[in-house]
């Protein structure tokens, strides 16, 4: 109707009259008898006047601007070339802090690199193997920096390269309430997400490419990328869960129910593990639920098989492990020990593994047992020195053929795994490099993780090529 008024205003009535009937305006309760004239000029004027105000703000100071201001034409300016040169020279400080670091940074040997990216301690790092890209954030820091990390093959020396700085002064947010980085599966988006529901969605190069603001209440813990799609995200929240498309930024379920955690098995089915110790799988769309499980009593995980076949779950309060195959409601194992269990994980059981076979490593705090799902028992015991510290996560390279067992003073122990009952036997191990908090896979034979406030590069190629 704005438009309509300001047509016949300008004294275009030949085209006012065809937008009236075009948009059929007859239906519009609105008199245009009542809309003052010129309003949608003085609309505009305000809007670009608001536009230009908040464009040239920096750092809470206007910034003096001689550039026009346009409506159909972006607008750049020295407020913009501000912002272009502060990130340009965060990038070259990384850069001289790294270079500098780089050449006296501690080799502990010819496996382990120890590399400073930050004055503060490491609280986050994730890696995305696609890319070569790993995204870390430090622990009283207020960005979120991003770093192209490769390894020489000749030299076996890692190196790393600044590839941006996410500031959370440019997403008008502070280290207060910043929640969580995770990479999708793809490397395709790095989603910052904050304790008041916002998240952000960042390109490799950290350019913004989306926004959603959703329901505040998310933990680190609750919020999963499906690994089979960009598409997928879930939210689990206290009283319910939603998964959204955060690309579309559309809800596509959402369903009040008490849920412990959420996986993913494939593009369209998920798993939930409610309050009630029971487990579902669900194809998303469909409010039915196309299998349920009964798991034991304060179970708090459930993991897939690496060819998500098998169904595990972990309960601390019973010490107990239960496995289920997808197809049917009743259990096939049950596994107990009288040593307390403290984690378990699966090997990746990729078609082209090696050793194309599915086990869990149970894990307790100087012993993993390997349990072989065909041959249902325990197929292997790793006896770790009990006086070291207690292991802290287990992890499988080269196409399953190694198992990595790493403790929290940092030693690293490599176990060939082709031959499951004797996994046990010619085991390397490197000596520990001080307290590690956390140790991820990174690409085929390399590890990352975070010692005390170092950056640690785990190089395995070697160990596990012999």
């Amino acid at each position: 109707m704005l438009i309509y008024k300001y047509l016949l205003e300008s004294g275009l009535k030949h085209t006012a009259f065809s937008l009236f009937n075009e948009a059929n305006l007859e239906k519009v309760d609105i008199n245009s008898q009542k809309i003052n004239p010129k309003m949608l000029i003085n609309l505009l004027e305000k809007s670009l006047i608001f536009n230009q105000i908040e464009t040239h703000m920096y750092k809470e100071e206007a910034v003096d601007c001689k550039e026009s201001f346009e409506l159909l034409v972006p607008h750049q300016c020295r407020t913009a070339e501000l912002k272009k040169q502060e990130l340009a020279g965060k990038i070259n400080q990384l850069n001289h802090d790294l270079e500098a670091v780089l050449n006296e940074d501690e080799i502990t040997n010819d496996t382990i690199q120890k590399i400073k990216v930050t004055n503060d301690k490491i609280a986050q790092i994730v890696a995305s193997e696609k890319l070569d890209l790993l995204a870390l954030y430090g622990e009283n820091d207020a960005y979120v920096s991003l770093w192209k990390i490769k390894v020489d093959n000749h030299t076996n020396k890692a190196s790393l390269t600044p590839n941006g700085v996410i500031e959370f002064l440019n997403l008008e947010s502070s280290k207060d309430d910043f929640l969580s980085i995770q990479w999708n599966d793809s490397g395709e988006y790095l989603l910052l997400a904050f304790r008041d529901g916002r998240l952000f969605f960042f390109d490799e190069n950290a350019e913004l490419k989306n926004f959603l603001r959703v329901e505040a209440g998310l933990t680190n813990q609750s919020i999963t990328w499906s690994p089979y799609s960009s598409e997928l995200l879930s939210l689990v929240y206290e009283t319910h869960y939603m998964i959204i498309n955060p690309v579309q930024g559309s809800v596509i379920k959402k369903e009040e129910r008490h849920v412990k955690s959420l996986i993913w098995q494939n593009s369209k089915n998920y798993i939930i593990l409610t309050n009630e110790d029971m487990i579902y799988l669900y194809e998303v769309g469909n409010d039915l639920a196309l299998q349920a499980f009964v798991a034991d009593e304060g179970t708090e995980t459930i993991k897939l098989s690496g060819n998500s076949l098998f169904l595990a779950s972990f309960s601390r309060k019973t010490n107990s492990i239960k496995v289920w195959t997808m197809t049917s409601k009743d259990f096939i194992y049950s596994i107990t020990d009288p040593h307390s269990i403290s984690n378990f994980v699966w090997n990746s059981s990729e078609e082209d593994s090696a050793n194309f076979f599915n086990v869990i490593v149970i894990l307790f705090h100087h012993t993993a047992k390997i349990f072989d799902i065909e041959y249902g028992d325990i197929r292997s015991t790793i006896e770790l020195d009990e006086k070291r510290a207690p292991i802290i996560s287990a992890l499988f390279y080269h196409k399953d053929t190694h198992l990595v067992l790493t403790q929290e003073d940092g030693t690293i122990s490599v176990y060939p795994m082709f031959s499951i009952a004797s996994a046990n036997k010619k085991a390397q191990t490197i000596p520990s490099t001080g307290e590690v908090q956390q140790l991820v896979k990174y690409g085929v034979t390399n590890g990352v993780g975070i010692s005390k406030n170092d950056l640690l590069i785990v190089k395995l190629k070697k160990i596990l090529q012999h």
